[in-house]
């Protein structure tokens, strides 16, 4: 199989966190995937809310097109950071090249395999802002809730056994809501083991994006 170049964009400035994201997709998507990160080093530390969100949408298509330029091979394009940020405008700008969203992703696939869904993300901010961004996407009927930890997702993935607790809450609690499935909406989960214990399938957006990008 001919080796396809991706680009793994992160709209915030924490190079860290785009490295673990592309570490964990890296073994979703094997040997035949090279990956190029292009952390956005004007982007905030970390989308937490609103203002950051709306920060990191204004940023993303100068920092694609950048990063294009430097990697002219790249045939698809990753926005890094769940609830896609940016998403639409990506879109238009890279015209033929595919453009996938954690979030959209997540959900399609949640959608479809299973119907209703909850999503456990990190921040109070972030419940807001992804229902908009459910309904914008076209899954507002299959989005059962969204239950958000007391945390950012930086912090979450500097101390992610302090909130195993509550996350085991939130699912339980999306559960009894009647979800038949759970997304754990946040690139900082990227490459943690939170060992929920639940019945419901559990839906990894970088799992649901690999396998996007190699159909």
């Amino acid at each position: 199989m001919t080796r396809r170049d991706l680009l793994v964009l992160n709209p915030n400035s924490t190079a860290w966190m785009t490295d673990r994201v592309c570490a964990a997709l890296q073994s979703h998507l094997g040997k035949n995937f090279l990956l190029h990160a292009c952390t956005v080093d004007e982007g905030p530390p970390v989308i937490e809310g609103p203002e950051t969100f709306e920060q990191g949408a204004r940023l993303v298509a100068k920092a694609c097109q950048q990063a294009l330029s430097r990697h002219p091979a790249v045939s698809a394009v990753l926005l890094a950071c769940f609830g896609d940020p940016g998403l639409e405008a990506l879109r238009d700008l890279c015209g033929d090249r595919p453009v996938l969203g954690l979030a959209d992703c997540a959900m399609a696939d949640a959608a479809s395999r299973y119907g209703r869904f909850a999503i456990l993300t990190c921040g109070p901010d972030w419940v807001d802002l992804l229902k908009r961004r459910a309904a914008e996407l076209g899954y507002a009927k299959a989005l059962v809730g969204v239950w958000a930890l007391p945390v950012n997702g930086r912090e979450l993935a500097l101390e992610p056994q302090r909130w195993k607790a509550a996350l085991q809450t939130a699912a339980d609690e999306a559960q009894r809501d009647g979800a038949q499935a759970l997304i754990l909406g946040g690139a900082a989960f990227a490459g943690l083991e939170m060992g929920i214990e639940s019945t419901l399938p559990q839906v990894d957006p970088l799992q649901a994006a690999a396998n996007a990008l190699q159909r």
